[in-house]
């Protein structure tokens, strides 16, 4: 998907303004990134907020300070801080090769895959948010908060996310969780 058409894509979907947030190109530079996940990060931006519990923020987090403080586990200076998860811990770019990670603070920083690219990433965030909106829709505003999603829509949803990025749907990766899969 081409960063302007993901842009408007995602507003098109709200309901009050959005907020993207955008990374300096010096910090993206540091990271093997395809020019696409690099216009995105740089000119057109993540939203500041997204389901599953997502926050994306270009200001220093709990990797920063823990880097600060010098508790950050070695290896931890290979990933790139853009964001949070609900439970706090840091959403990162791994240097090497532009995949987005989140890195458990409760096992270690261990890094855990929520996608192959900030592309893919950006393309489950859309494809999450409809999944969402139809769970609401079928039942009712705690539908997702309580696993009640339509066994029908998620498998929509995790076919098309198959074609977008499969191994973010592998073992030990982010979105099986989100989709009560596992």
């Amino acid at each position: 998907m081409r960063p302007d058409v993901w842009i408007s894509t995602w507003s098109s979907g709200e309901t009050g303004p959005v907020a993207f947030v955008t990374f300096e190109p010096q910090f993206v530079n540091e990271a093997a990134l395809s020019e696409i996940d690099r216009l995105l990060l740089t000119v057109y931006g993540l939203p500041d907020s997204a389901a599953p519990y997502l926050s994306f923020d270009n200001s220093p987090g709990m990797l920063a300070a823990a880097r600060s403080a010098g508790f950050a586990p070695e290896g931890t200076e290979a990933f790139l801080e853009i964001g949070s998860n609900g439970s706090g811990d840091p959403i990162c770019l791994r240097a090497s090769d532009g995949a987005v990670l989140y890195l458990n603070h409760d096992d270690g920083f261990g890094a855990v895959l929520i996608n192959s690219s900030v592309a893919a990433l950006a393309e489950f965030l859309l494809l999450f948010r409809h999944l969402i909106r139809e769970a609401l829709a079928a039942g009712g505003p705690d539908a997702y908060l309580d696993g009640d999603l339509p066994p029908d829509a998620v498998e929509r949803t995790v076919a098309a996310m198959q074609s977008v990025d499969p191994a973010a749907l592998g073992d030990g990766t982010m979105w099986p969780t989100e989709l009560h899969l596992a």
